[in-house]
């Protein structure tokens, strides 16, 4: 117990570093989480899966212009303001994506505002409306219901 008030603004302050250091600790776990599952679930084309290519047995055509995995390579996390600038070139691993964005996350300081974002036009058709096969209900809401009830005990749900 504090004696006095330099001890009580002491304490006070203490404590407000450790909540701090939690606080800091689980806002970063959940965006690296979120970022994580959104990377994996973000569907890579499937030749087979394609109306093109149905009932073709051998060579299976693409779709003009498509680059597979440039959707999972836009994957991008930025703090306290979002970006539509799309990236070029194409991640078939996930971890490769991954392993570029995470330590943005591990410099959000405490109280930010992490965006984890893909400015790619096709990305909400298929995130968020399902019109992949490989992801028909979308991942989007998926993946934030996941999270928040992963987390909803540590936040004070």
């Amino acid at each position: 117990m504090p004696n006095n008030a330099d001890d009580f603004a002491r304490e006070l302050a203490k404590q407000i570093q450790q909540v701090e250091a939690a606080g800091s600790e689980l806002h970063r776990k959940m965006g690296l989480d979120l970022l994580r599952v959104l990377i994996d679930k973000t569907p890579i084309g499937n030749r087979e899966l394609w109306k093109i290519n149905k009932g073709r047995s051998k060579r299976k055509l693409l779709p003009k212009g498509y680059v597979g995995g440039h959707l999972r390579h836009n994957w991008q996390v930025t703090i306290d303001r979002t970006t539509d600038a799309e990236l070029d070139g194409i991640s078939r691993s996930a971890a490769a994506t991954y392993r570029r964005e995470e330590p943005k996350v591990l410099r959000a300081p405490f109280g930010s505002i992490i965006y984890i974002q893909n400015p790619v036009p096709y990305s909400i058709p298929v995130m968020e409306r399902g019109t992949s096969t490989q992801a028909p209900s979308g991942t989007f809401r998926v993946t934030i219901q996941e999270i928040a009830v992963k987390y909803n005990a540590q936040v004070g749900g």
